[in-house]
């Protein structure tokens, strides 16, 4: 059973790369512009993509700064962790906080703030 998965693998990212050398155009921006406006399908799972020019402006950057390093399919680093706030904590920061806020002139603590 073959995964599919939304991120084009690391070869198709340099099959974009190379494209942009043989593109026409003057500038580097029309070159990659036009790499933008065409499909490419992936030999294996036979995908086709189409990218952003941004998007290719950015794996091209990447490559020139850090090299094939930065092409490569990463995990997040928070992958199995928890990336919001969970109810129990938010209710525990609110409770610490709320005392501490400054009350009107009639004593009374504002309303944003006052379920």
């Amino acid at each position: 059973m073959t995964t599919i998965t939304k991120k084009p693998s690391l070869e198709m990212r340099l099959r974009v790369l190379i494209a942009i050398d043989y593109a026409p155009g003057d500038s580097i921006r029309q070159r990659i512009k036009h790499v933008a406006s065409q499909p490419f399908t992936d030999a294996e799972t036979n995908i086709s993509y189409q990218f952003t020019w941004r998007t290719v402006s950015t794996w091209l950057y990447r490559y020139k700064k850090d090299g094939i390093t930065t092409l490569d399919n990463k995990t997040r680093r928070d992958k199995n962790s928890y990336r919001k706030i969970q109810p129990n904590e938010l209710g525990e920061a609110i409770n610490e906080v709320l005392p501490t806020l400054g009350r009107c002139k009639n004593g009374n603590i504002p309303k944003c703030t006052v379920n």
